[in-house]
């Protein structure tokens, strides 16, 4: 069984204002088990969701560390994401996940996300592309994919990125 169930407090919260059940629903939104498991994981548990994290989450993989932070993101009922290659690391279930839970959850919370997969950002608002630390493009992904030898346009091509893969977005 991963060790992502055996579960972790989702956030320092020294006077209980957030129940277990909160906590549960949380991790069960961002896709780390379904219900089915949530009851067997339960049934396991010594001391509710409370356990154990080593020192920077190493006792996790990466990926369980990123659901966690999204969980905790929902918890706390976070307004703005910033994701600095938040799935770079992770295998395609786990990104799966992520884009999942990025899409049905935080839908209205703004995300500044620094991303190379570019599929992964074709269905955002805008895109700012940077060169050599400068601004050098910020649209939406569909104009940018139709601006003559544009930065982004570019990288689509290269990555294999059509403009009807992101209209299909």
């Amino acid at each position: 069984m991963s060790a992502l169930y055996q579960l972790v407090s989702l956030t320092k919260d020294p006077f209980g204002d957030f129940n277990d059940e909160l906590l549960w629903n949380a991790l069960s939104r961002c896709g780390t088990f379904d219900s089915e498991a949530k009851d067997l994981i339960k049934s396991a548990l010594v001391d509710d969701v409370n356990q154990v994290v080593i020192d920077e989450g190493a006792n996790y993989s990466l990926g369980e560390r990123q659901l966690i932070s999204f969980a905790r993101a929902l918890v706390r009922n976070t307004k703005i994401l910033i994701l600095d290659e938040a799935t770079s690391s992770v295998d395609y279930e786990t990104d799966a996940k992520i884009q999942t839970t990025l899409n049905n959850e935080f839908e209205n919370v703004t995300i500044l996300c620094i991303a190379h997969r570019l599929r992964t950002i074709l269905h955002y608002d805008k895109i700012m592309t940077l060169e050599r630390g400068e601004v050098k493009e910020f649209d939406t992904p569909i104009n940018l994919i139709r601006k003559d030898e544009g930065i982004f346009k570019s990288m689509c091509e290269k990555s294999q990125i059509t403009e009807q893969d992101i209209l299909q977005s």
